[in-house]
């Protein structure tokens, strides 16, 4: 639930995607290797404003309530085999570093946080379908980014804005 949570808001606001980026790293990895999943002490402090976390609540329902008619367990080994674990939990991990070094593209953040939605919802019920669908969205998303590192600088992204 809190990856779903958490492919929200970088999907539409710009500029949070190197710090979602490590944290869904850094949860993907944990959840890969079996450890407590928890946030760290520092952003437990932090506080989020009754607005923002509204906005965000009010989108996820809205998400749930369709999902949950179109997602139920299917081809449950998928997401419940231990070593599908590790292979579920590093993509995730992946996702969240390439998210965090992908290059300032408009909507290249998309793929990536329907990638987590898709492996997120596929997770949270067991379903085999959306998960394979979220390994082609995952797949995807790191070819782009490394396709668009190899091709297009950082540099040049600032020279287009002059």
């Amino acid at each position: 639930m809190l990856l779903i949570f958490l492919c929200i808001p970088f999907g539409q606001i710009l500029g949070l995607s190197v710090p979602f980026g490590f944290l869904i790293a850094y949860l993907g990895f944990r959840y890969a290797f079996s450890q407590k999943i928890g946030l760290p002490q520092f952003l437990l402090k932090k506080k989020i404003s009754k607005k923002i976390l509204e906005f965000i609540l009010k989108q996820l329902l809205f998400f749930m309530k369709v999902i949950a008619k179109l997602s139920h367990p299917r081809l449950i080994w998928i997401s419940t085999h231990r070593g599908m674990r590790q292979v579920n939990g590093s993509l995730i991990g992946l996702i969240g570093i390439f998210l965090a070094i992908s290059p300032p593209i408009p909507l290249m953040s998309y793929i990536a946080s329907a990638a987590l939605l898709f492996l997120g919802i596929g997770l949270l019920n067991d379903d085999g379908i959306w998960i394979f669908i979220g390994y082609l969205l995952t797949i995807s998303f790191i070819s782009l980014v490394i396709v668009t590192q190899k091709y297009i600088s950082i540099s040049d992204i600032i020279h287009s804005f002059k």
